[in-house]
């Protein structure tokens, strides 16, 4: 059985406020808003110490491209908090996620053109995160095996033997393009959003199915 536990988050977004929703208590920065989640997870555990063994998946949409890897970054370097709550942090999940703005708005353009949306390119900011600055940015990412990454193969994905889009994995980084799928993949398409998040917890690299 897993648990799923819902933030809002920065502080005073929501049902997540101070009581002064003004001055210095706005969080300014996604650094210190990983501080505040990092302090939520200490006191959510201390009140319920069992869960701590349980894998940890972080999870997000959007703008939350920002949070998430603040707040994984945040955990995997406080040695003060993993040895207090023994913390089990197995992964993160970004959807749609606005993660490197200089690597994926110059590709609102591209997009718009490719898609016959418009004739001549231009740039237009109003259109959400695209898969193509997407990848962008993945194939821009600090990382050694980074080479394998952009050598590994795209695996069409199959649910009872419809095409559902495709995937594309190395390492612990993952890709999947979900088909037929707005800026919100879940409300879009709920079955494919559920599938593909069990592919991830189980680490199931078998998108034939």
């Amino acid at each position: 059985m897993g648990h799923m536990l819902f933030i809002d988050q920065p502080l005073n977004v929501g049902f997540s406020y101070s009581g002064n929703r003004t001055g210095t208590q706005q969080v300014s920065s996604s650094n210190e808003g990983a501080l505040h989640l990092v302090n939520f997870l200490y006191n959510f555990y201390r009140e319920w110490p069992k869960l701590a063994a349980s894998p940890l998946y972080i999870t997000g949409e959007s703008f939350a491209g920002h949070y998430i890897p603040a707040f994984a970054r945040e955990i995997l370097l406080n040695e003060t908090f993993k040895a207090a709550t023994k913390v089990n942090l197995k992964g993160v999940a970004i959807g749609d996620g606005w993660v490197d703005p200089i690597n994926q708005f110059n590709y609102y353009d591209s997009l718009l053109y490719s898609a016959g949306i418009i004739s001549n390119k231009f740039r237009e900011d109003d259109y959400v995160i695209n898969t193509a600055g997407v990848l962008n940015y993945l194939n821009s990412v600090n990382w050694n095996y980074i080479s394998n990454w952009k050598r590994a193969r795209k695996d069409v994905w199959r649910i009872n033997n419809q095409i559902r889009g495709w995937a594309k994995t190395y390492g612990n980084l993952w890709f999947v393009l979900v088909n037929r799928a707005g800026h919100l993949v879940p409300t879009d398409q709920p079955e494919s959003a559920f599938n593909m998040f069990g592919h991830f917890v189980r680490d199931d690299r078998n998108w034939n199915q």
